[in-house]
């Protein structure tokens, strides 16, 4: 069989003739890096499954983009662009450029069934230099991580809490939804919350906080697409210090909804910065 896909987009894989079982390995797309002094984006998941099959069936195979980051090369638009097939949009830090967005699930899928789907990772918020202080990193994982953040939303913090506390939640499968970072004060500007896929539509993660009515500050990483999409990060207005960064955006949740499907294995934290794949043994 041998097939074998990296770039992002959409493919049709035919199963040969004789042959009623494939092996599928899907990795979601990384999260893109924040702004300044930002987080990294978060590392997409990987999953692998047996998926039962019929000789003739015509698979759909959807490679997730990268999530683009906060400041592109030459400072030129778009600024923290989501990744293809769910990934959330980096929050907008105006003066100070924006959260990484966040990265795109990779999939396949029958018909209107989705067999597997390996959840992207989230982007990175966006930090400032001053005082070494980054926007937290997005996660990834089975089930989707929290991005990384500290609990006022500034600083390189530890992981979010049950739900976030700046960063943005993983995607969960059994609640449906990935929660957007939280809002401590006024001065901050929560994440939009990731979704549930819709038939054989990725869950798209939440988009990243922005500064809201201010012209400066720092902005949120935007969430993973997946099963469920992960959360988007917190935004920061910069009005009472020179010191912080937006929260990173929530990794995407994966699972492998195949019926018949073995051998099933998730990694997170398998592919950083990096376009999805997918390969058909």
């Amino acid at each position: 069989m041998g097939f074998s896909i990296t770039t992002p987009g959409t493919a049709t894989y035919t199963v040969p003739a004789g042959t009623t079982s494939i092996t599928v390995t899907a990795v979601g797309a990384g999260g893109g890096v924040g702004g300044g002094t930002g987080g990294q984006g978060g590392a997409g998941s990987s999953v692998t499954a047996t998926i039962p099959v019929q000789p003739g069936q015509q698979l759909t195979v959807t490679v997730g983009g990268p999530g683009g980051p906060g400041v592109p090369p030459g400072n030129k638009a778009p600024w923290g662009a989501p990744g293809s097939n769910g990934g959330g949009q980096g929050g907008d830090g105006k003066a100070d450029h924006f959260g990484g967005g966040g990265g795109g699930a990779t999939q396949l899928s029958l018909g209107s069934t989705l067999l597997l789907i390996a959840g992207g990772g989230g982007g990175g918020g966006n930090g400032v230099g001053g005082k070494s202080y980054y926007g937290g990193n997005g996660g990834g994982g089975a089930d989707g991580s929290n991005g990384l953040t500290a609990t006022s939303c500034d600083g390189n913090g530890g992981g979010g809490s049950a739900w976030g506390s700046g960063g943005g939640g993983g995607g969960n499968i059994g609640l449906g939804y990935g929660q957007g970072g939280t809002v401590p004060t006024e001065s901050y500007t929560g994440g939009g919350a990731g979704r549930p896929a819709d038939g054989t539509k990725a869950g798209p993660g939440g988009g990243g906080g922005t500064t809201g009515i201010y012209d400066h500050g720092w902005a949120g990483g935007g969430g993973g697409g997946g099963t469920v999409g992960g959360g988007g990060g917190c935004g920061q207005a910069d009005i009472d210090m020179h010191a912080g960064g937006g929260g990173g955006g929530g990794g995407g949740a994966s699972s492998v909804p195949a019926p018949g499907a073995t051998n099933i294995t998730f990694q997170s934290g398998a592919n950083a910065g990096q376009a999805g794949s997918v390969t058909i043994d």
